[in-house]
């Protein structure tokens, strides 16, 4: 049997939320548990980089679409904080 597990779309031009993580950590949890149990499983997570919100907040902050997108990653990952800041 293939089970799909997916997650909701993150906004790429809003900080990581408790409600977020909460999803995925279960969500990651059912796939290892339907692993385990010998089932196919296809997990399925994504961003929205080029919705219309985000061009138009990149737009306005004056910054190219690439560089706004690497604003959020940079600080997931803990490092210095972006000089561009756009939401």
């Amino acid at each position: 049997m293939t089970t799909f597990v997916t997650v909701a779309i993150p906004y790429v031009n809003a900080q990581p939320h408790l409600g977020y993580a909460y999803e995925l950590v279960l969500a990651d949890v059912y796939a290892r548990t339907c692993r385990r149990a010998g089932d196919a499983v296809r997990f399925l997570g994504s961003t929205d980089d080029y919705s219309l919100k985000n061009v138009l907040a990149a737009e306005a902050a004056g910054v190219p679409m690439r560089s706004g997108q690497d604003v959020i990653p940079e600080e997931r990952a803990g490092s210095s904080p972006s000089r561009h800041r756009w939401r």
